[in-house]
């Protein structure tokens, strides 16, 4: 599991550069498809490395 969560942090990182990128190119434009497209790919990623940190965790504290 840590190789996945490596590739996680790694593609959040590339779609954070990818979106900022962007949204110079399209002058900060929040409404523009793309921009909203890869920010709602980059929430979904964010909350999928939230959620692998959150489940060890709740594991150690009920096994206490």
């Amino acid at each position: 599991m840590g190789k996945d969560k490596n590739y996680t942090t790694e593609e959040i990182e590339l779609l954070k550069t990818a979106l900022d990128t962007l949204l110079e190119q399209r002058n900060y434009n929040l409404l523009d498809p793309l921009v909203q497209q890869l920010s709602r790919k980059l929430d979904a990623l964010i909350n999928k490395v939230i959620k692998q940190q959150t489940i060890p965790n709740k594991k150690k504290s009920e096994g206490q």
